[in-house]
């Protein structure tokens, strides 16, 4: 089964809250907490195999694992996990590097801008093939991360914030 890993901030309104921090939420200076949770998709609709609630100071990323191999032992292996999707706060070299020595399959955002810039600066504008007015897509192959000792296959994606026919 496919996993998908997300995780987001909850701002509470008040100081009467129990746990409650100042961190990871919507607005900046705001106190709440951060809900991350592993969920996975199939025709009946969706179901949420693993869930934490955490003060809003913890890391989007922080419960990374624990969300996979919760989720591995609601489905009873990690063999069983499919897919994981994740955004870019699990995207770093140690995740990756993990997730390629349990061989699993994963879809996951970088983790650092710069290294998709360095990426981009060497692809001619022909191998680049559009999705939509606004969006390009290119596979660059397996390409080296930081600490991340394997090669991860990879695929930029240009996504037009700019409208550039027009003069600002």
């Amino acid at each position: 089964m496919d996993l998908d890993i997300d995780s987001t901030g909850l701002m509470v309104y008040g100081r009467t809250f129990e746990g409650i921090r100042k961190g990871y939420v919507p607005q900046r200076g705001r106190r709440g907490y951060r809900l991350s949770l592993a969920s996975t998709r199939h025709p009946a609709g969706s179901e949420i195999l693993a869930l934490f609630l955490d003060p809003a100071n913890v890391a989007p990323a922080a419960r990374f694992w624990d969300c996979i191999y919760q989720s591995a032992d609601v489905l009873g292996s990690v063999e069983r996990i499919g897919v994981i999707l994740a955004d870019a706060a699990c995207g770093s070299g140690p995740d990756i590097a993990h997730l390629l020595e349990l061989n699993l399959s994963f879809i996951i955002k970088g983790f650092a801008p710069k290294t998709a810039r360095r990426f981009a600066a060497h692809v001619a504008p022909t191998q680049w093939e559009s999705i939509d007015l606004f969006t390009r897509v290119c596979g660059i192959g397996p390409q080296r991360i930081s600490q991340c000792q394997d090669p991860v296959r990879t695929f930029l994606v240009e996504l037009m914030t700019q409208r550039l026919d027009r003069r600002s």
